[in-house]
This record gives C-alpha cells, sequence and structure tokens, in this order.
C-alpha cells in the first residue's frame, strides 16, 4: 500500500519507492505485469449523436447577406454515432490504483480523485473484434500552455466495443437500466508482497503519459437496474446482461437470511423439548425415591 504521495524510482524493470530500494533485492517492490480491475458505476448514461452539417472553411471576411447567402457557407454531414458515459462508484474499485505524475522532476504516485469510463460504439463486420482504450490522467502538476483549468488529478478510461455487444447494453440502458458492472485488464506496475502474500486488494501504478504502457481492454460489462452486490446494499436484478462470461451461481442473500432463521427456530424448539423432557424425568426420579421410602418404611 502507498502511504499519501510517495516518490518512486526506476528499478530492475519496475518500480520502488525511494527511500526503500535495496540493492541486494532480486525484485522491486512493483513489478511490471498485466493487471485486472473491476469497477461499477454509480451513474451512467447512454448518448446518441448526431451529426448534421459542417460549417465550410472560408478564409474571406463574413459577409452580411440573406438565407441563401447564410446557408450556403454550409454543407450537410449527417453521421450518426452512440456512446456510454459512466461516474465510478470509487467504493467499489476493487483494487487500489494510483497513477505517475511528474512533479519536481520526479516520479510521484498519485491516487486518482474520481474515474470516469466512456464507451464507444466501434461498427465493423467482426463482432468478435476486440478493441483496445487507453488511460488519461488529468494531472494537476501539469502546466498547459493554452488551457487556464488546472487538473484535478481525475482518470478517464477510453473503451471501445463492437456494435453486437454495445448496442445490448445501449438498449437496456436506454430500457431503464441504472448501472452497469465493468473489468478490464491493462499493465501496470504491481505490489509485488500483496502477490507474494495473497493479499487482496492489492495496488496498481500505471503510467499514462507512456504511449507503450497505456492501453486497457474491456473484458467483462453488465447492466442492472440497481446496483451491484459488489459494492451496494441491494441485489443486482435478476436479468442482468453479462456479455462476455456465464452467469455464476449466485447465493441471495435474503435466502440465507431465512435458511438462518430457520435453523435457529428449529434449534430453538429442540431446546425448549429438550428442558421439557429434563423436567419429567426430574419429577418422576423424585416420585420413585419417595415411592421406595414410604415401601421400606
Amino acid at each position: 500500500m502507498i502511504f499519501g504521495s510517495a516518490i518512486m524510482v526506476d528499478d530492475k524493470g519496475g518500480l520502488t519507492p525511494e527511500d526503500s530500494v535495496q540493492q541486494d533485492s532480486d525484485h522491486p517492490d512493483y513489478e511490471y505485469r498485466m493487471a485486472s480491475l473491476y469497477m461499477s458505476s454509480s451513474d451512467v448514461v447512454a448518448v446518441t449523436s448526431c451529426g448534421v452539417a459542417r460549417h465550410k472553411f472560408d478564409v474571406e471576411p463574413l459577409k452580411r447577406g440573406d438565407y441563401t447567402h447564410h446557408i450556403e457557407m454550409f454543407e450537410k454531414s449527417i453521421s450518426l454515432s452512440r456512446y456510454i458515459k459512466a461516474s465510478i462508484d470509487m467504493d467499489s474499485v476493487s483494487d487500489r490504483i494510483y497513477c505517475i505524475t511528474n512533479k519536481d522532476g520526479k516520479m510521484v504516485a498519485v491516487s486518482p480523485s474520481t474515474i470516469q469510463v466512456s464507451i464507444r460504439e466501434i461498427i465493423d463486420d467482426e463482432t468478435q473484434n476486440i478493441y483496445c482504450g487507453e488511460f488519461y490522467f488529468d494531472d494537476e502538476n501539469e502546466k498547459r500552455e493554452y488551457s487556464f483549468k488546472q487538473g484535478d488529478n481525475s482518470l478517464s478510461i477510453s473503451l471501445n466495443l463492437n456494435s453486437e455487444s454495445f448496442s445490448q447494453i445501449f438498449e437496456r440502458l436506454s430500457s431503464g437500466d441504472d448501472f452497469i458492472d465493468l473489468s478490464i485488464h491493462f499493465p501496470a506496475y504491481a505490489s509485488w508482497l500483496d502477490s507474494m502474500a495473497g493479499v487482496w486488494p492489492t495496488t496498481y501504478i500505471i503510467k499514462p503519459k507512456r504511449d507503450d504502457e497505456n492501453f486497457a481492454v474491456l473484458t467483462r460489462i453488465s447492466s442492472s437496474k440497481s446496483p451491484s452486490e459488489n459494492h451496494a446494499k441491494n441485489d443486482s436484478e435478476p436479468d442482468e446482461i453479462d456479455i462476455f462470461s456465464d452467469d455464476d451461481d449466485k447465493v441471495e442473500l435474503k435466502d440465507l437470511d431465512t435458511s438462518i432463521k430457520s435453523i435457529g427456530d428449529s434449534l430453538s424448539t429442540h431446546l425448549s423439548v429438550g428442558k421439557q423432557m429434563v423436567t419429567y424425568l426430574t419429577v418422576i426420579s423424585i416420585c420413585l425415591v419417595l415411592l421406595t421410602i414410604k415401601v421400606f418404611i
């Protein structure tokens, strides 16, 4: 686990906190490997975007004129696209994720303030194609020459999905589903100690600024009318769509609670009967003792 903003250094192909580097160690604290992350949305929207017209490029000064004059400045440009935007519930993220920022010439691992996910539809004849996405870290330490807005350390994940699978989720969201759950795989620097100890959740560090390390693949997505059981208080809807994997057997909490209550009631009944039997045996024993005394007298 990383406490605060830790300064990281390159170490044996991975990353290690600056004050923890050991020359005699065979491995870095964070090894470069494929990582996976599960997360759920706090809110999600399905967006349809339609392009209508395009302004013709004209270097001449704008002139006044009638309707015909103005309409000739544009040409038809019809396009249709769909995408899904989701804000992630930070409590639902399966593992700890940090992003590398450059502060005073040093690599610093910082936790993102928020996570946003955008899923774009890819129209392709090959419905089973897999597409890579990427991360974007809105770095508060980055100096921007043409922007007055300072970064807020938010992490955006741009993902792509083939049209057939995208349509199923999009239609469910349009029909009333309010949440999505998704899993992604991506390269990251993962805690070696957590991996060896089998500790969960583990810690991942990513470098969004490096093009050769910046990619993510959507491996699973589902939609539901209520928050996922993994991070919310309500059970997920039984008609939830899961595209990339078979439905797992789920134990309903209410059924488990009913079973526990049933067992408790049964034990209580048996205990009550047992107490009555002990009482009866005690009375019989006393009667036998009194009868024996009376016979001998």
